[in-house]
């Protein structure tokens, strides 16, 4: 009988599995351009040329993150007898880990196309496999890469850890539409789940501010993903054209009111004049892509292809969310995100209750009412006890601030998002569990006095990564509130919505995530993400029974559509 081999653990990298760094042109070349210099360059640039190699090269950095497209593109370019000083520059410089096809680099030269190229070049015919095209598109982000230098402050260089974390997360393509779907049509629509002064009708307030229903932009934004989606080799996909489709052939499988679909294209498609407008101070900020979240679509003559792949299934969670609060007053935007908190504590408390028959040893108990000093109070969102082990959970439909935290790198920002995301929160939890342990209280379904371990786990909409200071400095901040004075009785865990979704499809499989969570708080994973914790440490899990269905009902329903529209072979 053969012997099974020992699973080898990874190394666990300072700065988290998510980061990814640019090649950078000053190291390479031992030359610093001027910002007249970098322009010139971009100014004899064709936009027609560049914005495909551009989609193509970001599409493959989520397919794949070694070298393998630069070293297609090194061989192509050499075997022509081009380019060889600059590829001889390359080879010296290249190191692991430093990327070539860096999606924010190659991201920001798209900005800094639409203002500086010349916009008759906008429809110009890609030449599909000419490496010389990608080669451009190297040489164009590495120089801005050396631009955007950062200052050398510690504080500052842990924050741009956050922004570079957070930008390139790893986001499950069927949790977030299954999620979308689940919480924009079915949750929302529940009017019984929810007090009558809370309830907002959310299909209504999208569908006046944009003059298109929920369902027909959400069937939109899902069928372009599932269009574009990268797969393949990547070496094949580099070399072909299958990011690109036609405009009216698409309209036509796509099915939607004639109106919808126009004010869809219009709501997504990157338009160069409104860019050069209203955004060209973007390209002053190397995290500002706010443009190209709500328009993640280029569209040049009659056909069409999305940007980022990324960005276009952003659209179908996050964006949702920012393209209906867009369009509110003060009033009716508080109202709505209230809504949204509550329709957000639904759906992960949902998750639970489904997963609940895979326990093993364990009892799910959902928040409940106690009485405390003549006050009416209400619990954290919900508890799994596993003996005298216990997880409490708090659902937080929060996210760090886009504009002033994710965009300008505003540290005061920073540390106030880190208060309203976990420091508020834990101190909320904390007090409850005082009460629970101080004496016995009527209503409370748990015996803490046979409670050993506590795991309070912090479940946010948006997520958080980034070196491992950061989460020392969060942890610390913990400690001066007092929140780990119980010693090692509670142990404090932030999850985005999509490492709580990791953890129930792990619950489905019947894991202890007592033991989950104590391995993670462990010296070897205690300042990473939950998510590079479960790779770091071999977890290998699938998506959810619930997910799996919701999604493929969803996505099957988006094909049944599409092939009914298809053209017939006679036309």
């Amino acid at each position: 009988m053969a012997h099974s081999k020992k699973k080898r653990r990874l190394d666990v990298p300072a700065t988290g599995m998510n980061i990814m760094v640019s090649a950078d042109y000053n190291e390479m070349m031992q030359y610093s351009p001027s910002e007249t210099e970098i322009i010139a360059q971009f100014k004899k640039a064709s936009i027609g040329n560049l914005f495909p190699a551009i989609s193509r090269l970001i599409a493959s950095s989520h397919m794949d993150d070694t070298d393998i497209v630069l070293n297609e593109v090194i061989i192509r370019c050499w075997e022509q007898g081009i380019h060889k000083d600059y590829i001889e520059r390359i080879l010296h410089y290249k190191r692991p880990n430093v990327f070539f096809n860096n999606r924010q680099m190659l991201l920001n030269a798209v900005k800094w196309l639409l203002v500086h190229a010349d916009e008759v070049t906008y429809n110009d015919v890609p030449e599909i496999n000419n490496p010389s095209t990608f080669m451009d598109c190297f040489y164009l982000s590495t120089m801005l890469s050396s631009f955007y230098q950062i200052p050398t402050d510690m504080k500052i260089i842990e924050l741009e850890s956050v922004q570079n974390g957070i930008f390139n997360r790893n986001v499950n393509y069927l949790h977030t539409v299954q999620r979308s779907i689940e919480c924009y049509l079915n949750i929302a629509s529940q009017k019984d789940r929810f007090k009558t002064k809370e309830y907002v009708d959310i299909a209504e307030l999208f569908y006046n501010n944009t003059g298109v229903s929920i369902k027909a932009y959400l069937f939109f934004m899902t069928a372009i993903n599932a269009s574009f989606y990268p797969s393949g080799d990547v070496r094949d996909f580099i070399w072909t054209n299958r990011m690109v489709n036609d405009v009216n052939k698409y309209i036509q499988y796509l099915g939607i009111d004639t109106d919808e679909i126009q004010n869809l294209f219009q709501m997504t498609t990157i338009s160069m004049e409104e860019f050069k407008q209203s955004f060209a101070e973007s390209t002053c900020h190397r995290w500002d892509f706010n443009y190209f979240r709500k328009k993640p679509v280029i569209r040049q003559g009659e056909v069409f292809y999305p940007l980022d792949s990324q960005l276009v299934l952003d659209n179908i969670w996050d964006g949702l969310y920012w393209r209906i609060i867009d369009g509110l007053g003060p009033e009716l935007a508080n109202k709505f995100r209230i809504f949204i908190g509550r329709i957000f504590e639904l759906y992960c408390h949902d998750l639970l209750v489904n997963a609940e028959p895979s326990l093993k040893m364990a009892r799910y108990i959902p928040e409940f009412h106690y009485k405390y000093a003549k006050n009416n109070l209400l619990s954290p969102d919900g508890f799994v006890q596993y003996k005298n082990d216990l997880i409490v959970f708090d659902y937080k439909a929060k996210r760090l601030n886009m504009q002033t935290t994710l965009v300008a790198g505003n540290i005061e920002s920073f540390e106030k998002d880190i208060s309203q995301l976990i420091i508020e929160p834990a101190k909320k939890i904390y007090a409850h569990l005082q009460r629970f342990m101080e004496a016995p209280i009527e209503n409370v379904p748990i015996d803490f006095t046979k409670v050993r371990k506590i795991h309070a786990v912090i479940v946010t909409q948006g997520s958080l990564s980034g070196v491992k200071i950061v989460y020392e400095r969060i942890e610390q901040r913990l400690r001066d509130e007092g929140l780990y004075d119980r010693g090692s009785l509670i142990e404090w865990h932030l999850l985005d919505v999509n490492e709580f979704e990791e953890l129930v499809s792990l619950m489905e499989q019947g894991c202890n995530h007592v033991n989950s969570f104590s391995q993670k708080a462990s010296s070897r994973y205690r300042y990473i993400s939950f998510h590079d914790y479960l790779a770091y440490a071999r977890r290998p899990h699938s998506h959810s029974v619930t997910a799996k269905k919701r999604f493929h009902d969803w996505l099957n329903y988006v094909i049944a559509v599409m092939k009914s529209n298809a053209p017939s072979e006679e036309s």
